[in-house]
This record gives C-alpha cells, sequence and structure tokens, in this order.
C-alpha cells in the first residue's frame, strides 16, 4: 500500500483489490497502523477508506476493522457461447426470428429526418422523444400500470439503466436492496456494482412472498432493506408473474413502510402473454418507479424503457441523465415510435407470446413427465431445482444440451439450473428432458438431441 493522499492510497488499495493480491474478506491495517507505515495522519487514511467504502469494495465492522468485502461472479450475464452442436438452453434473450422487421420502420425514420434535412437531433432538445414518451404512458396505463401523464415518463436506455438511475439517485453504497431469491443475474451484478447489498425475497409462482418481504423490510434478519425490486412477470429465472392477489399483498406489506423505495421491473412487456399485476399501482408509495421494457418485443439494439415514477424519483433520474449522457438516442426512439404503432405490432406481439408460451410449456410438460419438478410460470426461462447445479450442467454439456448452473441468480435460496427457451424446436423437447433427466440423477448417456 502506498501513497501520500487519500486518493492516491485508496487507489492503491483498489489496485491490490483488483489483481487479487488482497482477496474478499481480508483485513485491511487499522487506521493508526496504515498511517505509521505511510508516515501520514490519521484523517488521510480514513479518508481513502471512506473512498473504498464508498465504492461498495470495503465494509466497516466496528473493532473488527475494515474488511475487503466480498463481490459477485459476473460469469452469469459473461458465459461464452455454446460449442458447435450443442443445444442452447442457456443463452437468453428473444428469438431473433419473432422480432419485427426493422427496414421498414429504418424507412420511416429516413422520411422523418428529411424534414430536418438529414440532420441529428440538436443540443438543448427534450431528452424523451415526445411522441415515444406518450406511447410509453398510455402502454404503461392501458394494462394496468401506475397512472401517468406524458410528462411523468422518462425514456432510459433499457430497464437495468433506468434501474440503475433510480436506485443511484436514492441509495448509497451499503443500503440494502431486497430482491427475489432467485433473481435476475444482472440485477445482482447491478447491485453489486453499486455497493448495495442483496437481501433475498423466496418467491414462488405468483411473485415474492409477502412474510419474506416484510422480514426484509423490517431488518428480520439484518439491516432493513431501504429498497425493492420486484419483477412483475415473467421473472428471470423462475418465470413469476405477479397475481392480482399477490400484488394486493404486497402493497399491503409495502404500506407499512412509506419511506421504501418500490423499483417495478417489466423487461418483458405483453410477451409475458399475462396481464401485469402492478405493486406500485395498488401502494403508491412516497418513491417508486415502473420500467416497461420494449428491447425483447422489437430487439436488442433498440434498447429502450419507459420509465413511471413520482415526481421526486423522476426529476432525479432527469438530473442523472443530463449530468451523464443527455439523453437516449432519437433515432432510436423514432424507430421505436414506428415499431409500436405499426398495425402489424398487436400481431407482432401475439405471435412471439404464443411461441415463448408453447417453447416453455413443451420443455416444462416433458420433464414433469420425466419426474423433474419445474417451477411454474411465464416467459423465456425455466427453474429446475437440482442438488448439485455444477455437476448437473457439465453433465448435460456433455451429452449435448447447454443450461445456466443457478449459482449467479441464487442468494440463500437452493441449487438450481436456469434453462432458456426461447428460441426451442419444441420437436427437441422430449430428447432434451431426457439428457437432463439423466444429468439430474447421476447418469450419463452421451449423445445429442
Amino acid at each position: 500500500m502506498t501513497g501520500q493522499r487519500s486518493s492516491e492510497i485508496a487507489a492503491s488499495i483498489e489496485s491490490q483489490i483488483a489483481d487479487g493480491r488482497i482477496p474478499p474478506g481480508s483485513r485491511l491495517p487499522t487506521v493508526r497502523e496504515l498511517a505509521g507505515q505511510l508516515a501520514v495522519s490519521p484523517a488521510t487514511v480514513a479518508g481513502a477508506y471512506r473512498m473504498l467504502a464508498a465504492r461498495g469494495l470495503t465494509t466497516g465492522r466496528g473493532r473488527a476493522g475494515t474488511t475487503v468485502a466480498s463481490r459477485r461472479s459476473w460469469t452469469a450475464r459473461q458465459a461464452p457461447a455454446p460449442p458447435p452442436g450443442v443445444l442452447d438452453l442457456a443463452s437468453g434473450g428473444p428469438d431473433p426470428a419473432l422480432l419485427p422487421d426493422l427496414r421498414p420502420a429504418l424507412a420511416a425514420v429516413a422520411t422523418d429526418l428529411a424534414a430536418d434535412r438529414g440532420r441529428s437531433r440538436p443540443y438543448g432538445a427534450d431528452a424523451g422523444l415526445p411522441q415515444l414518451r406518450g406511447l410509453l404512458a398510455r402502454r404503461i396505463a392501458a394494462e394496468g400500470g401506475p397512472p401517468t401523464q406524458t410528462g411523468e415518463v422518462e425514456v432510459v436506455g433499457g430497464v437495468l439503466d433506468g434501474m440503475e438511475r433510480v436506485l443511484s439517485g436514492w441509495l448509497r453504497p451499503g443500503d440494502v436492496v431486497a430482491v427475489e431469491d432467485p433473481a435476475y443475474s444482472g440485477v445482482l451484478d447491478l447491485l453489486d456494482v453499486l455497493g448495495l447489498v442483496p437481501v433475498g425475497v423466496p418467491v414462488d409462482p405468483e411473485g415474492p412472498l409477502p412474510d419474506g418481504l416484510d422480514q426484509a423490510l423490517r431488518g428480520g434478519t439484518g439491516p432493513a432493506a431501504a429498497a425493492v425490486v420486484i419483477t412483475v412477470r415473467a421473472q428471470n429465472p423462475t418465470g413469476a408473474c405477479l397475481t392480482p392477489a399477490r400484488a394486493r399483498d404486497l402493497a399491503t406489506v409495502l404500506a407499512r413502510y412509506p419511506r421504501t423505495l418500490l423499483v417495478e421491473d417489466d423487461h418483458l412487456g405483453p410477451v409475458s402473454g399475462v396481464p401485469l399485476a402492478s405493486v406500485a399501482a395498488r401502494a403508491r408509495p412516497q418513491s417508486w418507479a415502473h420500467l416497461h421494457g420494449v428491447a425483447k418485443l422489437l430487439g436488442p439494439d433498440l434498447r429502450l424503457a419507459g420509465l413511471a415514477a413520482d415526481p421526486v424519483t423522476a426529476a432525479r433520474v432527469r438530473a442523472r441523465q443530463q449530468a451523464g449522457p443527455g439523453w437516449t438516442s432519437w433515432l432510436l426512439q423514432r424507430l421505436a415510435v414506428h415499431l409500436l404503432t405499426d398495425r402489424g405490432h398487436p400481431e407482432v406481439v401475439a405471435t412471439a407470446a404464443a411461441a415463448y408460451a408453447g417453447r416453455r410449456e413443451a420443455l416444462a410438460d416433458a420433464l414433469e413427465q420425466r419426474g423433474i419438478r419445474v417451477t411454474p410460470g411465464h416467459g423465456l426461462t425455466l427453474w429446475v431445482p437440482v442438488p448439485q447445479e455444477a455437476a448437473v450442467a457439465q453433465a448435460a454439456l456433455a451429452s449435448g444440451v447447454a443450461v445456466r448452473p443457478g449459482e449467479g441468480y441464487r442468494l440463500r435460496s437452493g441449487p438450481g439450473i436456469r434453462l432458456s427457451t426461447a428460441t426451442l424446436d419444441t420437436s427437441l423437447a422430449g430428447p432434451a428432458a431426457d439428457i437432463l433427466a439423466e444429468a439430474i440423477s447421476g447418469r450419463r448417456t452421451p449423445g445429442t438431441p
């Protein structure tokens, strides 16, 4: 550890944490010890330690001193593509064949630009294209989301981008956030980067359990959660979807904790094939945000989402956006408007929803027929509890099926594997289920589905 200023000392320690010389769980020298070693004042070292804590790199444990925080492995979102010839039940994302053709919309955008002589959006214009803001506000309200006006909906660069802006606007490193357990790995990664501490809430097919949420918010097993993130439908990885009854029960719990920040994740939207049951629409806490994604419907490159929120949260999101990128590309926003208002759009939604439902059901039924318990749900993924997830994943891959071990999605819940059915050929559901059954039971018959 080196340096004479707080920033230099913090950078030195962070470098050693990053390259593994100071592993997670290591106790750093006391402030006075390190001050003596570096011949600086204790206040200088204390400042360095505060910088590290603010970045979520260390935790303070009173008399136990300052300890290097454990960091998540982000392999769940960065896993390599399966080798050729392997049935891919590991990769997430929508089926490209079910996404709309972008070419007519691109041509329409070119026509839109003709009035501006093909020039780009100028600096100083609204961050959100008014047509898209209004369209997203109407979609959220029509589906049963929180009532919103056009001006109350911000356009952000996807659900996780909006979630980052909301959480950063309200929370500080070390704050606790209640999430589903198992949860989407991207949400857990985001909390880790922000230095926030996740606490798991058990999930069943109807969503987070109210008693589990109450325990997290009152601090039953540790510090009370300052915020909660709830996936309202097609939760990744379990497929859980909130029912109206569960949404009411969760709203009742939140009413006891009115200062809790509520963030709703509706990444799949109507493509999930089930109605929206919004907790925010029922609870309306002081601070809330509802994120309506379109990337799963229109395509990964159209990484956009509508963010409806209470006035203070919306203002904080706008401020963070203006201080950073300023706005989400108006070209993408114009493209989204044309795609979402195209007369063939309802058919695109219905076709995708039916295809995804059929593929998920085909594999779920095949697994159930072989005695494998599957968590009921909707969307693009299945969660299968298994005794040893890494061993099952390895055995399945050796026999021709790639799955995702559940480690990157779990906090305290039991082991499992995540199966993505978005691109599944339903004729392969039976053979895939055979291989998975053998892998789970410990028997292995090499082959490909």
